[in-house]
């Protein structure tokens, strides 16, 4: 779990060649991390006025891992959605988690939000957190991240 706090500290580099001064706001974020859930189970579409674009996705064991940068009408990316599939035979888990840019403020938030006993969603269990470490560092890696 510490390995997962200190990857995400690597995150104030997921700005992917972005302006710096392009940030994920509150709004956008709390979308991503709380609002967004309910949307899709109410069969509605994105927040007006974004899109998702999907980037990449990891199959890790029996999870899936999406990644889908968060664009506002202007096409700029504004956070980057990751989507946390649990796959079993008789249904599926699903969680939803979003890397803000240039908040560390905000990843601090999504980083507790792995940790047990949190205060966000307790049903994410440490086999999850685990694939979700190894697709952030591959997603980070393909997203030249690390090099820069």
């Amino acid at each position: 779990m510490k390995k997962l706090i200190y990857i995400l500290m690597f995150c104030p580099l997921i700005t992917l060649g972005q302006n710096e001064k392009i940030t994920t706001t509150d709004e956008e974020f709390n979308y991503l991390f709380k609002e967004y859930k309910i949307d899709i189970e109410n069969g509605n579409q994105n927040k007006l006025g974004y899109t998702l674009e999907k980037i990449m996705q990891f199959n890790i064991d029996n999870f899936t891992i999406i990644y889908s940068s968060f664009k506002n009408n202007k096409g700029v990316k504004k956070a980057i959605l990751v989507t946390l599939i649990k796959n079993k035979e008789s249904s599926s888990k699903v969680f939803y988690r979003c890397l803000p840019i240039n908040r560390p403020d905000l990843r601090n938030k999504v980083g507790k939000s792995f940790m047990v006993g949190n205060l966000y969603d307790n049903s994410i269990g440490s086999a999850m957190c685990d694939a979700f470490q190894a697709s952030l560092y591959e997603f980070a890696a393909e997203q030249d991240i690390l090099n820069k």
